[in-house]
């Protein structure tokens, strides 16, 4: 089981999110600051066997949802901005652990040096 509360960082600090629900193969970590914004970090965990392959598969999935409250002003009503990040890894039985580990680090790698060469702009953008 993940540490309660998780520990995210977040712009150089870290971001504590107490576990609001825990199940058997999921997780929620939530934090609220009433009127600014509220981050929903979800842990899911699942498996399907393919039919065509005759192998199972397992899913593991991360996603960060944060939801940023837009204050009401004398012409529009409060609303909010959401905006969702996720991770699957997916796997059959016949990967290793440390496989997984190396194909999950360059995805986050990538991340990780989109925030200094403009990558998430190209995805926003619709590049490929």
């Amino acid at each position: 089981m993940f540490t309660d509360p998780l520990s995210i960082a977040n712009t150089g600090t870290a971001l504590s999110l107490p576990r609001v629900d825990a199940g058997i193969k999921s997780g929620t970590y939530m934090v609220n600051v009433p009127g600014n914004y509220n981050d929903e970090f979800n842990i899911r965990n699942s498996e399907y066997v393919s039919k065509s392959l005759k192998r199972t598969f397992r899913r593991h999935n991360i996603e960060l949802k944060r939801t940023t409250v837009i204050p009401a002003t004398a012409i529009s009503p409060a609303t909010n901005k959401i905006v969702k990040v996720y991770m699957v890894i997916e796997h059959d039985d016949n990967v290793t652990a440390a496989e997984i580990q190396a194909a999950a680090d360059q995805v986050a790698n990538f991340v990780i040096a989109a925030k200094n060469a403009g990558y998430v702009n190209k995805l926003i953008n619709n590049e490929g």
